[in-house]
């Protein structure tokens, strides 16, 4: 298990680090396009930051309660983007012209 979690974390970077770069690449303004790959560097060590807090908390609750509490963060992150999938849209997309 410990030989195979780096690798896929590593082909996980390859397919999912592309695809997140040229997103960020195609709706930044062309003055700042650097800031935007900036900061989808930044929310990947938010996120990893993140998981390795949660991850120490395995050891310290039940394991139930460890994973409701995972799920529960899981499906309030799921509505709050839900909810906000509109507003980010359009301002995602709004300023883009085909």
């Amino acid at each position: 298990m410990m030989i195979q979690n780096p690798a896929a974390r590593r082909i996980g970077m390859v397919f999912i680090g592309a695809i997140g770069l040229s997103v960020a690449t195609q709706i930044a303004p062309k003055a700042f396009t650097a800031q935007m790959v900036a900061i989808n560097f930044l929310t990947l060590a938010l996120g990893s930051s993140l998981s390795g807090l949660l991850g120490q908390l395995f050891t310290v609750v039940p394991n139930n309660t460890f994973f409701l509490t995972v799920a529960f963060i899981a499906i309030v992150a799921g509505l709050v983007l839900f909810t906000a999938r509109r507003p980010i849209s359009r301002g995602l997309y709004g300023g883009l012209e085909d």
